[in-house]
């Protein structure tokens, strides 16, 4: 299973378009700027961004992996969108 993610994730670098686009819905918050991919016979998913936009690909940002049982990898995504960018300590 790992292997198969992997492959898809590399994928992303010459397919950006690969997944299908998410959209903002009540059970799983706005993923809107997102994308997924079904893999593992369609029980898991990888949730990614194209950065730095749809029209314009230069980087697939992944923001989750994981199973598609109870939504638990689309909560997992808008919880990790919606936390503020880490910035260095410069002390």
């Amino acid at each position: 299973m790992r292997l198969e993610a992997l492959r898809f994730m590399l994928a992303l670098r010459e397919k950006p378009f690969l997944g299908k686009p998410l959209a903002k819905l009540p059970m799983t918050g706005d993923l809107s700027e997102c994308r997924k991919i079904y893999f593992d016979q369609a029980r898991h998913r990888i949730v990614y961004r194209l950065l730095p936009d749809e029209q314009n690909p230069v980087t697939a940002d992944i923001i989750a992996v994981g199973p598609r049982a109870a939504a638990q990898v689309y909560a997992d995504a808008v919880r990790r969108l919606s936390q503020p960018a880490a910035t260095p300590n410069r002390s």
